[in-house]
């Protein structure tokens, strides 16, 4: 406004004045369409924000133009130019920085739909919306000059972008009404710009998510409130977020809490039932303490060895607190590695199958196998498949093992012809993950006729746990192959979810029994009154058992 008014009174001004104040106008205002896509790529570029070579040019690319055309047009005269009586004057450079402006909209709108899922649909048109209608400011105001509507039209657009892309409330919980994980992530990406040392309590609350089915979901956001509300209480209202369903983080300076009093309250609190209208419901607490610098320098780790001890606090049980330190960044590493190594015996398809023979009694014989999966020798040594199948789940890829397995042992049966030496079947372990799927059924069946395999030969192993986690689907499942010959067998009976039911819902030809509950049979009287009647109950069903 001041430059414009420059130019249109001039009374007083040198020449010099004006040409320095119109410099300065020209790349300030077309300075703030790079900037606006600068913050499009920021935002839709996920945590990492590493921007390619292309990204920078991109943003620096025209604007650098700019720049050069302005700052020499006092001699090219080829941006804007003062007669001698002080009239003010457009170059044809002039034209170049404003189609340059349109290029500018033009990629924010392409960058916005390259990455539009990851934004929300009222940010994407947010966005749509403004850029065009910056695009046509700028063609009104090309052939009308006097007509200065750019600025203004991309102050609304910031202003309205602001409020639609960056709104406050994306980063709260609307029902707990503290931060959530994407306040989080900001927050901390200001404390690692800050380099000030804090450390960060994480806390896993078990039994969260189970609470719906017992006590209802109203009064679970109850319960939920009350935990949060303890949580502020000891750690401040701007400090608490929720990060997951079960998870909350309490941030704080080196100077702010004692750590160990934040972590005796919390325990102290847990070891009380929390009140719910008319009902007491006890919850246990796991945490886990991460310093910074020291364990974690960036966010993306912060976030994964946090992730990795809560994880590690749980699995121990007895341990209610895991400091992230150097031995856990190690068994995290570990894990990397064995990742890394799993990818490569599935692509090379180098993993091997044993054959765990089973004796019978009332035969005298070995009449079946079970098939155990190994990978191979590596640079860790022997890597037991209890530390590599549950990474395997974890990550995706036990439904490519599982697959390799059932057909290695196809396959190996009919190269083998092992009914001829005694053998009857074979026993093969499914996966919590595989009794999920809809065409586990169907794509067995392919693998057996690709073989020439006849189907009473395989007996397929369940976990009370999978059936448990997918019930529906696994009894679909079950029935498909059992019509055609399949058998199935309940594995670790007498662990877990273990009850009668399992037995009467699914269609099991055989019973493997624990070896725990058989080792407790040894020692302690009322177990092996239990492994007797577990047995006897079995026989009585006509079903096989194994331990």
């Amino acid at each position: 406004m001041g430059t414009a008014l420059m130019i249109e009174i001039g009374i007083g001004l040198s020449v010099e004045t004006l040409w320095f104040w119109n410099s300065i106008y020209c790349i300030m205002a077309y300075a703030t369409t790079p900037f606006y896509l600068g913050y499009l790529i920021y935002i839709t570029k996920g945590l990492s924000n590493k921007w390619s070579i292309i990204d920078y040019l991109k943003v620096c690319g025209p604007i650098t133009v700019d720049i050069i055309f302005v700052l020499t047009t006092s001699f090219t005269k080829f941006v804007f130019y003062f007669d001698a009586d002080g009239s003010y004057h457009h170059g044809p450079g002039y034209y170049v920085m404003y189609v340059n402006a349109i290029m500018y909209f033009v990629m924010t709108v392409l960058q916005t739909y390259h990455y539009r899922t990851r934004l929300r649909q009222e940010q994407r048109v947010t966005v749509y919306f403004y850029s065009l209608l910056n695009i046509i400011a700028v063609v009104v105001e090309m052939f009308s000059f006097y007509y200065l509507v750019t600025q203004f039209v991309m102050s609304v657009a910031i202003m309205l972008i602001y409020f639609a892309v960056e709104n406050p409330e994306d980063y709260k919980d609307k029902k707990l009404e503290i931060f959530n994980r994407e306040g989080f992530v900001l927050r901390m990406n200001s404390a690692l710009d800050s380099k000030k040392p804090f450390r960060i309590l994480g806390l896993h609350v078990e039994g969260l998510n189970y609470l719906n089915e017992t006590i209802g979901e109203d009064n679970r956001d109850i319960l939920l409130k009350e935990v949060v509300e303890f949580l502020r209480h000891i750690g401040g209202n701007r400090n608490v977020y929720v990060i997951a369903n079960e998870e909350f983080v309490i941030r704080f300076e080196d100077d702010t809490f004692s750590e160990e009093c934040l972590i005796e309250a919390i325990r102290k609190r847990f070891e009380t039932p929390f009140s719910v209208g008319n009902m007491e419901v006890l919850l246990t607490a796991y945490m886990a303490v991460l310093h910074y610098p020291e364990d974690a320098n960036t966010l993306d780790n912060m976030l994964d060895l946090l992730e990795y001890a809560l994880n590690e606090a749980v699995a121990e049980k007895e341990c209610r607190v895991i400091y992230a330190n150097e031995e856990i960044l190690t068994k995290k590493r570990r894990e990397t590695q064995i990742l890394q190594l799993l990818k490569k015996a599935l692509r090379e398809k180098t993993f091997e199958v044993y054959y765990q023979p089973i004796f019978s009694v009332r035969e005298g014989r070995y009449t079946s196998a079970e098939a155990l999966i190994r990978m191979p020798q590596t640079e860790l040594g022997f890597i037991s498949p209890e530390e590599f199948i549950p990474i395997a789940e974890k990550n995706g890829m036990i439904l490519e093992i599982g697959e390799f397995v059932f057909r290695t042992v196809c396959e190996f049966m009919v190269r083998e012809q092992i009914w001829d030496k005694g053998i009857d079947h074979i026993h093969v372990i499914l996966s919590v993950v595989q009794c999920m799927q809809e065409r586990l059924a169907q794509n067995f069946l392919a693998i057996m006729d690709e073989n020439n395999l006849p189907c009473q030969r395989i007996s397929l192993e369940v976990t009370e746990t999978a059936a448990v986690v997918s019930s529906e689907c696994l009894s679909m499942n079950m029935n498909k192959l059992v019509e055609q010959g399949v058998q199935f067998a309940l594995d670790d009976y007498g662990t877990g979810f273990s009850n009668a039911t399992s037995l009467i819902e699914y269609p099991y030809q055989t019973i493997k029994i624990d070896k725990g509950v058989v080792w407790a049979a040894m020692e302690n009287e009322n177990a092996m009154k239990v492994l007797t009647h577990s047995v006897a109950m079995i026989k009585s069903l006509e079903m096989d058992y194994d331990d």
